[in-house]
Formats: structure tokens, C-alpha cells, sequence
């Protein structure tokens, strides 16, 4: 998980600026300037040094009686004290070095966090709006999700729907001070997972629920298929009668066959593998999709046949564009993500063929980045989910200014850190997606090989 600590010389990552090696505390002498020489002399009066019962304490810490240690002596002494004290540093993946302590979680990152396992890893998922409401930020937390297995050879996938109850805050052992918003919490219960879970044809590569009709999912299967799930009302019913009809007929409107995928790909203009499409906040009729360098960004409009309107080759150099996320609250606004290991920012106003992105974060270089979300609660706040060398999901804050020190390269802290990078978790086994509950502000869930994570950054 993020916010992991590690003993004796390498620390974990929680937010920005909670972590950093400890600074060494010098010891406190008295402030008063000593009197005159002839002074001393015609005086009765002792001064007291307020550090000499701490000094002597030392003296005899290091085995010194009435004799004088040497110089030598003391460092390797103070040395060797030094070296037994255990110190608790900031951990960054970037430096990651295998075999030196052990990682553990600090729970003071977190307002929440849990793990959920699964029998087969999900390659992807959404979250479902409920009827509890928007904005809400009292403990516990439910949510509903909907989610496809990559199961094994010769094992049956399935369609999940989850219901998670119960999600409470992250409790931390001798805290000095409570939260402001303790009192708003509802009576804590134990966490429970609930779950129906349907057949479904071949490996669900990408989930997606609809939000203006909650309940409405569709999937796309590793056969080339696209199918429509209603859960809605009778959900049990509509499931199966949706899965019946997409896999035995091709007439079926909950299904897109393949050759109908075929045709629409070459109306659309896209000579490349299609890796993500987001439809625009405000007009219904465009779409972006994302793939192939050679075919890197395209933007469509239903109402003008099979020409791109705006189109950027290259977006991520030479490698692929993995994911894409439309800002909701700001329609000029798109993040992408690639095999570079780089997110960017685009603003639409200024795009076309030699295009540059408002926004570059490579702080996940060396992975792959794999899914991008803007929160719907913060126009500025990004997540980025990186695989491959990083194995983080990272959030950043697009409102921050680079106010980097001067001496210090431009885009990063004095701690070697980008200024508007707000968090990073880690602790995820290859992870695939992250997406921010579009009415729980700051919850972020993710899932990976070793199942899901449910978490709101203590920020």
C-alpha cells in the first residue's frame, strides 16, 4: 500500500511532505554570555551550566569516568548510538531497492482503506451510482461496483456486481487529536462484501456502467464482442436475459457482433487497434478514442460522417496510448496515459498536428501507464495508475504552482518530489484501473492482480 514505512534507512510514501529523515536535535546551552575573567575571580558566585547534568549523563553513557575520552573515541561512539536508532524515512518507488527493511503501512496516510480479494484477477471495472445521495462524506461508506474476471484456461468468466457496507474509517492506534468531521460518523459495523455474479463469454477486457441510467453496464470481451448488461429493477432477469440473447443470436440489440465492430472502426477512420474512447461531457454526438502511435488521438463527431474533426499522431512519441479521461467540469480538458510510462494533459482549444500537452507527469517512467480518472468533485485532481516498474497509483493537483527553490531542477521539490503530486499508493501487484466514486469526494478504488482497494487519501 502507499504510504508504506520502512525501517532503518528507507521510509514509506504517504502524502507529499509527511516523510523525510529526522532531523538531529542539537542540545540546548544556556543563551547568557559569559562573565569577565577578573569577575570570576573576585566572586563567590557559581554558575550553572544548564547541559552539565545532560553531558555528564553522556560521559557515563559512553564508559567515560573522570577521564577524558578522545576525539576519535566520542564519534565512533556517537556513531554507533546512531546506528542503533531506528528512523522511519519517506519511501519513493522511483528508488526502490529490494532487500532493505520491510515495508509497513501508515494508517495516518489514510482516512480509509480496505482490501478485497477475488478468486480471479479483474481486468476492469466501474462503479455504479446508488441512491445515497451526492457529496457525502459521513462514515461508513457504501458503494455498489461492477466488475469481469480474466479466469484461468478452461474456467468460466463472469459479470460481478458488488455491494460493499460498512466501509469505516481508518483507525489509528495513540492519535493526539481527532478528525473535525468524527461526530458527523454514523454508528461504525463491520465491513461485508456482497456479490451476484452471471456468465460472461470470453475475458471482459472493459467494463463501463452508465450513469444517467445506474444498473445499465456493457462490456467488451476479449471475442471482439460488445454487450449490454441490464440490472437495472429485476437485475437478476435482465442479466441473464441479456447474456441468453448476446450469445445466441447476432440480431440481438445487446450485442455488437464482430463484423458490425469491424465496420464501425473503418467509419470512423481508425487504422489502428483502438485501445479507449471517452464521449464528450457536453456535446452527446463527440467521442476521442486512443490507440496506436501512428493513430494516437482522434476526435469524432456523429453529425460529420467518418472525418475526424481534430486528430494528434504521436501523442506519446512512439509508444501507445493505453487510457483517457474526459474532465467533466472542464470539456477542453483530456488526460491520456501510455507505454511511456507518462500521463499528459491536453487542452482541446490548441490541438491539432503539432499539438503540446498543457500537463506532462512522468513520474511513473520506466512502468506503463494504464488507466487515467479526473475526480468529478475537483477539476484539478488526477489519477494515474501505472504497472510494469512502478506498480502505483499516483494523484496529483493540476491548481499547484511550481514554486520549486532555486538550485532545484524545475518541476520538483527539495525532496526530489513534483510539486503537484499530492499522493501515491502503492502496495498493488499490476495494477490495471483506478476511478474516483462519482458521489463519495476523495474515494478512490483500484483493482490489480491481487484484488481490489478501496481507500480516500488522508489529504
Amino acid at each position: 500500500m502507499s504510504a508504506m514505512q520502512q525501517r532503518r534507512g528507507n521510509a514509506a510514501a504517504s502524502k507529499r511532505g509527511s516523510g523525510g529523515p529526522p532531523s538531529s536535535e542539537k542540545k540546548k546551552r544556556s543563551g547568557a554570555p559569559p562573565p569577565a575573567a577578573d569577575a570570576m575571580e573576585d566572586s563567590d558566585l557559581e554558575f550553572e551550566d544548564e547541559a552539565e547534568d545532560e553531558f555528564i549523563v553522556e560521559d557515563e553513557a559512553m564508559g567515560g569516568d573522570d577521564e577524558e575520552m578522545d576525539e576519535d573515541a566520542v564519534r565512533a561512539a556517537v556513531a554507533a548510538d546512531g546506528r542503533e536508532q531506528e528512523t522511519q524515512l519517506s519511501w519513493d518507488p522511483r528508488k526502490n531497492v529490494e532487500g532493505e527493511g520491510d515495508l509497513e503501512c501508515d494508517p495516518r496516510a489514510y482516512k480509509m482503506l480496505h482490501r478485497l480479494g477475488s478468486d480471479w484477477p479483474c481486468l476492469s471495472f466501474d462503479l455504479v451510482p446508488d441512491g445515497g445521495g451526492g457529496g457525502r462524506t459521513r462514515f461508513p461508506h457504501d458503494l455498489l461496483a461492477a466488475t469481469g474476471t480474466q479466469a484461468g484456461p478452461g474456467e468460466a468468466n463472469k459479470l460481478t456486481f458488488l455491494k460493499l457496507e460498512g466501509l469505516g474509517r481508518m483507525e489509528v492506534e495513540d492519535s493526539d487529536a481527532s478528525d473535525d468531521d468524527d461526530d458527523d460518523d454514523d454508528e461504525a459495523r463491520p465491513a461485508t462484501a456482497e456479490h451476484v455474479a452471471f456468465a460472461h463469454p470470453g475475458v471482459a477486457r472493459r467494463v463501463a456502467c452508465s450513469k444517467p441510467s445506474p444498473g445499465l453496464v456493457a462490456t467488451w470481451s476479449d471475442d471482439a464482442t460488445v454487450r449490454l448488461w441490464d440490472a437495472r429493477d429485476d437485475g437478476a432477469r435482465s442479466s441473464r436475459r441479456a447474456s441468453r440473447a448476446a450469445a445466441t443470436t447476432a440480431a440481438s440489440p445487446c450485442s455488437t457482433p464482430r463484423s458490425t465492430a469491424r465496420r464501425r472502426r473503418r467509419a470512423l477512420g481508425l487504422p489502428a487497434p483502438v485501445e479507449d474512447v471517452a464521449f464528450s461531457p457536453t456535446e452527446p454526438t463527440v467521442l476521442m478514442a486512443c490507440g496506436a502511435a501512428s493513430a494516437a488521438l482522434r476526435v469524432f463527431d456523429a453529425r460529420h460522417g467518418d472525418r475526424p474533426m481534430l486528430a494528434l499522431d504521436g501523442a506519446h512519441g512512439a509508444d501507445d496510448v493505453n487510457a483517457m479521461s474526459w474532465n467533466g467540469a472542464v470539456a477542453y480538458l483530456v488526460a491520456t496515459g501510455g507505454d511511456d510510462g507518462v500521463a499528459r494533459v491536453w487542452d482541446l482549444r490548441a490541438f491539432g498536428k503539432d499539438a503540446k500537452p498543457v500537463g506532462l507527469f512522468d513520474y511513473h517512467k520506466g512502468g506503463h501507464v494504464c488507466s487515467v480518472a479526473w475526480d468529478p468533485h475537483d477539476e484539478s485532481a488526477l489519477a494515474v495508475c501505472a504497472a510494469g516498474a512502478a506498480d502505483a497509483v499516483s494523484l496529483w493537483d493540476l491548481s499547484v504552482e511550481d514554486d520549486t527553490p532555486p538550485g532545484i531542477p524545475s518541476g520538483a521539490s527539495e525532496f526530489g518530489v513534483p510539486p503537484q503530486l499530492m499522493f501515491v499508493h502503492q502496495g498493488l501487484r499490476d495494477p490495471k484501473e483506478v476511478k474516483y466514486h462519482p458521489q463519495i469526494p476523495g474515494l478512490c478504488m483500484t483493482t490489480a492482480l491481487d484484488g481490489f482497494n478501496v481507500f480516500i487519501p488522508n489529504l
